[in-house]
């Protein structure tokens, strides 16, 4: 009678995903496997394409010096961004547990920039930080601080994109850790204090391993979203100022719709898709284990 029941939950679970797994087929596998083999031919607009087997892999990591410099910037923009996001995003979820006058407000403060579309907050921080009529350039000048060129300095054009982004997807982190914490039961909390326990050490002991599922697949999905970012970098600088900027994101770009080499792209595509798969696999896998462990053991059982 249980397994008969465990083979329908499995059926009703396999029909309810159905929809997604197809709508993941059309517009994931499939134009996975076309760029795979689009990958292995000489491939430009207007002309046919030639079979180059692995060539165009040679060329990515022997002969083109532009893609492992991308690859660098592209993991220097990661850990600063994902970094800024969970801090921020992580304090602000601790604050905003707490009780205080217009609690409600300030969350919605918080989670405003999840309302905004993100191409044209990209560009309003654009026409905030130009030097000749920009807001923060102004201020700055205002407290007697030299507003630096954020469009032409290869350091400021990286820390503006940075705050963008931190901007941008700090609200995502709160939007998921902070449910975690105020679910917490507050008796936890009040046995550490009797016990004598200090604010970090029920951080560390209480808050933390309670959230550590939210944790895993808040730093997943934004890795994920580091790793393959595209549109502040582009709507700002355009990969620049002197390929400063050009993550590999902006180099697939470039060489497939700018140069049209669409092989080249399409190789350049897959290696970006390992480098990112090979980043979240092992959150993927803890997220796994934590948040579906114990039903896997119960579905054994």
């Amino acid at each position: 009678m249980y397994i008969g029941s465990r083979i329908t939950d499995r059926a009703k679970i396999f029909y309810l995903l159905f929809p997604a797994i197809l709508i993941l087929l059309l517009t994931l596998v499939l134009p996975s496997i076309w760029a795979m083999v689009l990958s292995l031919f000489e491939s430009t607009l207007g002309e046919e394409n030639v079979f180059r087997g692995l060539a165009n892999y040679r060329t990515i990591f022997t002969e083109d010096t532009g893609f492992w410099r991308s690859t660098m910037i592209t993991l220097m923009f990661t850990l600063v961004m994902v970094a800024g996001e969970f801090l921020l995003g992580l304090s602000f979820s601790l604050l905003m547990a707490r009780h205080f006058p217009l609690k409600r407000l300030w969350i919605s403060l918080i989670i405003a920039p999840l309302a905004v579309s993100p191409v044209v907050a990209i560009i309003v921080w654009k026409y905030m930080l130009s030097p000749n009529y920009g807001m923060i350039n102004y201020l700055l000048t205002l407290l007697g601080i030299q507003p630096p060129n954020w469009f032409i300095s290869k350091v400021y054009s990286f820390i503006a994109i940075c705050v963008i982004d931190i901007w941008l997807s700090t609200p995502f982190v709160f939007a998921i850790l902070y449910p975690n914490i105020i679910s917490i039961s507050p008796t936890l909390f009040e046995a550490a204090r009797i016990d004598g326990a200090t604010y970090p050490q029920i951080l560390r002991y209480i808050i933390l391993p309670l959230i550590k599922a939210a944790v895993v697949t808040t730093l997943t999905f934004r890795i994920i979203f580091a790793v393959r970012l595209f549109a502040p970098i582009w709507l700002f600088a355009e990969g620049g100022p002197a390929g400063a900027t050009r993550v590999l994101s902006i180099y697939l770009y470039e060489q497939a719709f700018t140069y049209l080499h669409f092989g080249l792209g399409s190789a350049i595509a897959l290696v970006l898709l390992v480098v990112t798969m090979t980043i979240a696999m092992p959150q993927i896998n803890v997220m796994r284990r934590t948040m579906f462990g114990d039903y896997q053991e119960e579905l054994k059982t």
